[in-house]
């Protein structure tokens, strides 16, 4: 049974029937889970408030969104863990709004883990620093260089930390996969085989300058999409040899370069309108093919016959007629009548 996205929900009576019916050792793993959902509840910012969660055999999961789509994190490594098990696991993004009492309200919306740890592993950034709110009230930025060792001495000398934000090189890409997920849920993501996600990284000057998110959708005869979105990995690479032009000129070669992105569009249209024209072909073939593979109907050859029950049919490849003879009912005289009535009587 597909399971629909529920709303407006109380989110931690709802996942504790999930862990009722699928977990069924380590069930108290649920009290993390719901300790992050209230933490999360009273976050002021949406991201804290996006989880991912998930129900095993034995014990629960509940994760930052942004944190399962950061490789090198705890929470990405251990969200790729279960790919063995993946008939098993029940998986949901869970959107948080807010809380009354230990009762915590917002949407779930639910995940095929299979998929969705495929998107995982193939959209993932690396993350490459993260920030660490101390006890003392201090904050603390620990990059991947020495991560482990770091990390441990930050521990030894401070505490465990209350709070973390791992991060990539550009946030923006991050935000624009995360983007992607949400909107694939509002649409209905139906996971065709022909749907590719690809992000393809362009490289300026022996650098990498920016990246193009690439999400087409081909089926032959029937439907095109092509999406991109394009933002720039580090801003400050590439832009050197324009800071010696005047701010009028900048705006000039600006308007110059959105025109003629405007001409690829207009190139764009005509492809696809010449797309059209091919797929209505395409069309034209699997119409007949389906017809030559029908199997044709059975037919008197445009002859009447009498079949059982004096049925008299006469019929052809494109129509079919029949027609049976009844005796007509005869009319009661009055002497047949008074003796029926009287039958009724008695």
């Amino acid at each position: 049974m597909i399971e629909r996205p529920q709303k407006d929900i109380d989110i931690i009576a709802f996942l504790s029937e999930v862990v009722q019916r699928n977990t069924k050792n380590y069930q108290s793993d649920f009290q993390y889970d719901i300790d992050t959902l209230q933490k999360a509840a009273a976050a002021s910012e949406a991201e804290n408030r996006s989880l991912l969660w998930l129900s095993r055999p034995s014990g629960t999961w509940c994760f930052k969104e942004r944190d399962v789509f950061l490789q090198n994190t705890a929470a990405s490594q251990t969200w790729q863990f279960y790919g063995y098990q993946a008939d098993e696991i029940k998986a949901y993004r869970v959107e948080v709004c807010g809380r009354q009492g230990d009762k915590v309200f917002g949407n779930v919306y639910p995940l095929n883990y299979r998929e969705h740890l495929e998107r995982v592993k193939k959209l993932s950034l690396p993350a490459v620093k993260a920030d660490f709110l101390l006890p003392d009230g201090t904050t603390m930025t620990l990059t991947f260089d020495d991560f482990a060792a770091d990390y441990r001495r930050m521990v030894s000398e401070h505490g465990a930390p209350l709070n973390s934000r791992y991060a990539p090189a550009s946030e923006m890409r991050l935000t624009e996969i995360i983007r992607q997920e949400h909107k694939a849920e509002l649409t209905g993501r139906k996971s065709h085989p022909k749907q590719r996600w690809r992000v393809k990284e362009v490289q300026m000057a022996g650098e990498k300058f920016y990246s193009v998110w690439d999400l087409d959708t081909f089926e032959p005869g029937k439907k095109i999409k092509i999406e991109r979105t394009i933002f720039a990995e580090n801003e400050a690479i590439g832009i050197a040899p324009y800071l010696n032009h005047s701010q009028a000129e900048l705006i000039a070669a600006l308007q110059e370069s959105e025109n003629s992105e405007r001409a690829v569009l207009a190139k764009l249209q005509e492809v696809l309108a010449e797309w059209a024209e091919q797929a209505g072909q395409t069309i034209l073939y699997r119409k007949t093919l389906e017809y030559k593979q029908t199997l044709p109907v059975s037919h008197t050859s445009n002859k009447w016959v009498e079949s059982q029950y004096d049925l008299h049919e006469i019929s052809n490849m494109v129509y079919a007629m029949s027609w049976r003879s009844e005796p007509f009912p005869q009319k009661r005289t009055k002497k047949q009548m008074k003796k029926r009535n009287k039958n009724k009587i008695k």
